[in-house]
Parts: C-alpha cells; structure tokens; sequence
C-alpha cells in the first residue's frame, strides 16, 4: 500500500511536531484494510520533517503501546520510506541513530512497487 505524505499533510511540504505525526499516523491506519502489509511513505515533495514529527509517524509501527492500542491497527504493518529529499534523510538518520532503531528506505521506486 502507498501513502502520500503530502496528501496526509493537506499539501505542507515542511512537517513539524508529534501532534502532526501522530495524526498522519492515524491517517495511515484508517487506509489499512487489517492484512499484514508494507506501507510504503511516500515523501514526494515533502522538503522537511522534524525529529518529533518522523518519530511520531515511524516509531508508532514498531512500538508495543502504539500497536497494542485498539485505536491504531498497525500489526502486521511495516513502514518503508521512499522518494526522501536529502534534509529528510539526513534528520531520519540522525533520529534513528540516536534511538538505536532502523528504517528502511526504499531506494528504487516504480509505482508501488519498490
């Protein structure tokens, strides 16, 4: 399944804050049919991302409360980034080292298929 970024955003190609992660978060979930899927984030046109809005957004995939909460229908789920602009790399980056986590990034991107 593809998720634009920039529709979940309403067109705002900087993205800040975990209330703002958190709600594109929900937004992703709402689109899950329940079968174990990848989600493929597309980050077209998103030029910027702070550390709190990408941990809000990823993060809650891979931890326990978030998954376990009956609101957000992630398990099963798996995220992987495409079409990152080079400050959202970067801050990504630089967010998961610091967490000691991993994401994966989907480099060669045709359709929905990576």
């Amino acid at each position: 399944m593809r998720v634009s970024v920039l529709e979940l955003s309403k067109g705002m190609s900087h993205l800040v804050g975990a209330t703002n992660g958190e709600a594109h978060l929900a937004g992703v979930t709402a689109q899950l049919n329940g079968e174990d899927q990848t989600v493929l984030l597309d980050f077209t046109s998103i030029e910027s991302a702070t550390s709190s809005y990408l941990k809000a957004l990823l993060f809650g995939f891979f931890d326990d409360s978030q998954r376990a909460h009956p609101r957000l229908s992630l398990r099963g789920s798996f995220p992987v980034v495409v079409r990152l602009h080079d400050s959202v790399r970067d801050e990504l980056s630089h967010l998961t080292s610091l967490a000691g986590r991993q994401i994966v990034e989907g480099v060669k991107v045709r359709a929905d298929e990576v």
